[in-house]
């Protein structure tokens, strides 16, 4: 299910872009310094994630459950285990934190100080991924 609708947005960087701006930040990045790597503007959540499933056929869901229901699910169920030593819960507050709400960046700084380009885009990364489908 979607929380919320899936409809805020996120930031993705492709495997092959985080390694150039690895590269780029060890040969010309400020010691200490922070550097976000993107492939581009932010996109809905729910838009990356239907395109990523769709690459190895799997078909996304279509039902939703309210933002607020899941995070306080998420949230208790997280303390609950923690107290009680239960283990991983079935969504940790964490994870509804990356995934279940806006969670965006901006790589200008290392656009402008690295050279950071971004080669892939993310439509080639799908692109990608749905021919290398076994």
């Amino acid at each position: 299910m979607w929380i919320g609708g899936g409809r805020y947005l996120t930031s993705t960087c492709h495997v092959r872009n985080v390694c150039e701006g690895l590269v780029k930040a060890a040969e010309r990045g400020t010691p200490g310094g922070t550097y976000f790597l993107t492939d581009g503007e932010p996109v809905p959540f729910r838009d990356f994630i239907e395109a990523l499933l769709r690459t190895q056929g799997v078909e996304p869901p279509t039902r939703s459950a309210p933002r607020a229901l899941v995070r306080a699910f998420s949230f208790t169920s997280d303390a609950v285990a923690r107290a009680l030593r239960l283990g991983r819960p079935r969504l940790p507050y964490t994870a509804f934190l990356l995934i279940g709400e806006e969670v965006t960046v901006s790589d200008a700084r290392a656009r402008r100080e690295l050279g950071y380009v971004g080669e892939v885009a993310r439509a080639e990364g799908l692109r990608e991924l749905a021919a290398a489908r076994i």
